[in-house]
């Protein structure tokens, strides 16, 4: 497997809209996304090294999950002029992060449908503009 330029993945939501691991993969299966899980995922885990299989082929890509303050991120100048306003009071950030050119699909995959299904907001390669739920989905099919 060939390395490549690491692609983090950052999706603001709020805590208590987290999908459960089962919505996750009938949501990928419903989109035709051919992202496979592994059966003991679990999406409020903080870190994860997740061996996945994209198209049947595996892949792995590394999960973060943590609580995040948006106040606090505005106040350290982490949030362009803005952009606060657009997060409004989401409480929690997952992270998904491909380093190889194979895991990307399947890494863009994976936060697109946390995005929609948790009403986020997804920053592509960690940078705003930022991606909302009702168009996550399509924006990430446009990239496959």
């Amino acid at each position: 497997m060939s390395k490549a330029m690491e692609i983090e993945h950052n999706i603001f939501l709020h805590r208590v809209r987290l999908p459960s691991a089962s919505a996750l993969s009938d949501a990928l299966a419903r989109h035709g996304l051919a992202l496979v899980l592994p059966a003991d995922f679990d999406p409020a885990a903080e870190e994860l090294e997740l061996a996945v299989q994209w198209r049947a082929e595996p892949v792995r890509i590394m999960y973060y999950a943590n609580p995040v303050d948006v106040a606090e991120l505005r106040a350290e100048g982490l949030l362009r002029k803005g952009e606060a306003g657009k997060l409004a009071d989401r409480d929690f950030l997952l992270s998904v992060v491909s380093d190889t050119e194979a895991a990307r699909p399947a890494a863009l995959a994976l936060a697109a449908v946390l995005t929609e299904l948790a009403d986020g907001c997804l920053a592509y390669a960690g940078e705003p503009p930022f991606i909302f739920a009702e168009q996550a989905v399509a924006w990430c099919a446009d990239r496959l």
